[in-house]
């Protein structure tokens, strides 16, 4: 239970140093309390061979017993050391969960390595994955989705009739990334500029959160755009306009106490009416990207929503800038998606969202700049579709026909396997980002020279207790759990 207790809370080791000495102090009378014995060295071997290897013993039977699907990706922790994580998504209890399967120290992340270590890690655990594993997601690296040599051709190769995803969440990143780049990137400069302006100094950040009491705006801090995930840039966007003016009074002081050139490179470009405009198109059309990709991390089943979803958001951004009696054409075309110009709305009727409507109806523009701005936004409309063309096919009949699978839809008891093999289906590669996440959390710089084992041993006692759908107070420890306390688990190679 103690060793339980420091896993689940990512606590270091060395607490059990004290850990039972002090239960033993705060419980005088208690007998037990008296000969509780459980070091750093006992704990750490409970964790590796008793409990790691009870949640394998677990997973083992359930993949052997039922149709999964897996989810890799691979990272570079604290100490550099590069692991590939497996994920396996297997339905147990009439519900579809996303379950830890290894976590694999790799030498060279090339496509045939990194296939060998997932078939070496299945059979080791003698998993039965020929016959019962029936899909595989991943990220779009091209050593995981290339397809001439990579994990997923080498998968597929191996195992028939696989079913392979490209990871949804990574794909919708993309689309915006590459939306967003027809757009001035001064836009994006701007939020970075602000940020760091602000954050290299306290006098700053202080001066700053005076200005927004003084103005009685939310003190909320100025967030940083993520280089490597577009979508965070909406709650930059939407911070920016939250506090807009009180940026612009911050600044506009900033220029005549510090005179720095970046300040007034700032200033300029937040008084300019085209900025604001920008950043009111993105907080609009962002979010259509943020809708799908929240739903499609989620850990619950999503397959079934996948063409509903997608084709929503597409037809949403078509009737924004397309006329409407061209919209179910190219939604029935199978042929590569195309905007000849006469199917565009005109300039003055393309939709931006409201508060760009308000705000060009309240400020006087110059024509010029407006006509350029509008046509800026039509393209990023033109490429946010192409991109999610280019990544999902609405005219797939598998997707499409998936809607009878889903919870509000009634299904033939004797095709009840055949739902639950479905909704095992990856959708995305999140959940193993996850788990990268819960690494960091263990791996720390003040704990970076944790083995791999451990972190591992860590990592399965957590899928024990979310196979319990318990926590540390009320985990269950079976007879085979106690039975495996004994001398033999200091033993076992590691």
């Amino acid at each position: 239970m103690m060793a339980v207790f420091v896993a689940e809370h990512n606590l270091a080791f060395q607490i059990m140093g004290h850990l039972p000495q002090f239960v033993n102090k705060i419980t005088p009378d208690s007998n037990i309390a008296k000969k509780v014995k459980c070091s750093r060295t006992k704990m750490v071997n409970i964790l590796r061979n008793v409990l790691g290897i009870s949640y394998i013993e677990e997973i083992v039977d359930l993949l052997n017993a039922n149709k999964f699907s897996l989810i890799i990706d691979e990272s570079i922790d604290i100490s550099l050391v590069k692991t590939l994580c497996l994920v396996v998504r297997v339905c147990k209890n009439f519900k579809v969960h996303d379950l830890f399967f290894d976590l694999i120290e790799v030498e060279s992340a090339d496509a045939s390595s990194l296939f060998s270590a997932v078939i070496n890690s299945f059979t080791k655990n003698n998993i039965m994955y020929k016959q019962n594993m029936i899909g595989f997601a991943a990220d779009g690296a091209n050593v995981m989705m290339s397809r001439n040599h990579s994990v997923s051709t080498l998968l597929k190769a191996d195992i028939n009739d696989l079913f392979v995803l490209k990871c949804v969440c990574h794909s919708f990143h993309l689309c915006a990334s590459y939306a967003c780049e027809k757009l001035p990137g001064e836009v994006e400069d701007l939020a970075r500029n602000i940020f760091n302006y602000l954050k290299s100094s306290s006098k700053r950040l202080k001066d700053f959160s005076s200005l927004q009491y003084f103005f009685e705006f939310k003190a909320n801090k100025i967030l940083h755009p993520s280089q490597t995930r577009w979508l965070s840039l909406s709650a930059v966007v939407s911070r920016l306009i939250e506090q807009y003016d009180v940026l612009i009074a911050y600044f506009s002081i900033a220029v005549k106490e510090e005179n720095l050139q970046t300040a007034k490179n700032i200033l300029t470009s937040l008084k300019g009416p085209i900025t604001k405009l920008y950043l009111l198109f993105l907080e609009f059309a962002l979010p259509f990207f943020i809708k799908l990709n929240k739903l499609f991390q989620s850990e619950s089943s999503q397959i079934h929503k996948l063409h509903s979803s997608v084709k929503e958001i597409v037809v949403t951004l078509l009737e924004c800038f397309v006329r409407k009696d061209y919209i179910t054409m190219f939604l029935d075309s199978t042929s590569e998606f195309n905007l000849p110009p006469e199917c565009l709305l005109d300039l003055e009727s393309i939709y931006l969202g409201i508060k760009v409507e308000c705000f060009l109806i309240t400020n006087e523009i110059n024509v010029i700049e407006i006509d350029t701005f509008k046509n800026k936004c039509r393209n990023f409309y033109i490429e946010a579709v192409l991109q999610i063309l280019k990544r999902f096919d609405l005219n797939n009949s598998f997707f499409r026909n998936l809607s009878i699978i889903a919870p509000d839809n009634q299904a033939f008891p004797n095709l009840v396997k055949l739902v639950f093999a479905i909704l095992s289906f990856p959708h995305s590669s999140a959940n193993v980002e996850r788990v990268f996440s819960q690494v960091n959390l263990m791996k720390t710089k003040i704990r970076n020279r944790l083995e791999n084992a451990t972190i591992k041993a860590c990592l399965q006692t957590k899928g024990l207790l979310k196979l319990q759908n318990s926590d540390c107070t009320n985990f269950k420890v079976t007879t085979e759990m106690r039975k495996k306390c004994n001398k033999a688990m200091y033993d076992i190679p590691k």
